[in-house]
């Protein structure tokens, strides 16, 4: 059987350097060397490792950034036909304001809401400033309302 010659080892290339080049004795002998057992320090000082040869490690990675829940509140979604239903609790409420025959529908009185087009639409509607989806678009300009972005 025949052996491979390999590199020889530090050690003895610098035989009579009494640290082989590793600096002070400490600084390659003894247990504080290796930073730990295993994956000890993945946290502290050998962070820079799992940064760069595995970042999904810690569940962080190419996952792109969440924004807070506080900055990204999706509207609520209503429907044309359930603000028909409930019309006089909704005014009634302060919710919702009859101005000159037409029903004002804003932001400032329903808050952060997206009308959406299930039902039918008997009331002519003023809405100001609120998102509102195509269907129910069309169906409150065919009764004769006015939307405003």
């Amino acid at each position: 059987m025949t052996l491979m010659k390999r590199k020889e080892k530090k050690s003895r290339k610098l035989r009579g350097s009494r640290t082989c080049g590793y600096g002070r004795e400490r600084q390659h002998r003894k247990k504080g060397r290796r930073g730990g057992f295993g994956k000890a320090g993945g946290h502290k000082h050998k962070w820079s490792f799992y940064v760069k040869y595995d970042p999904e490690y810690f569940g962080r990675g190419a996952r792109g950034f969440k924004r807070p829940a506080v900055v990204s509140k999706k509207p609520t979604a209503i429907n044309i036909g359930d603000i028909e239903e409930n019309l006089s609790d909704l005014i009634a409420k302060g919710l919702v304001k009859n101005v000159d025959g037409k029903i004002l529908l804003s932001r400032e009185l329903l808050g952060n809401v997206k009308i959406i087009g299930r039902g039918k639409v008997t009331h002519v509607y003023h809405v100001k400033g609120l998102e509102i989806s195509r269907i129910a678009r069309e169906k409150i300009v065919q009764a004769g309302g006015v939307i405003e972005e």
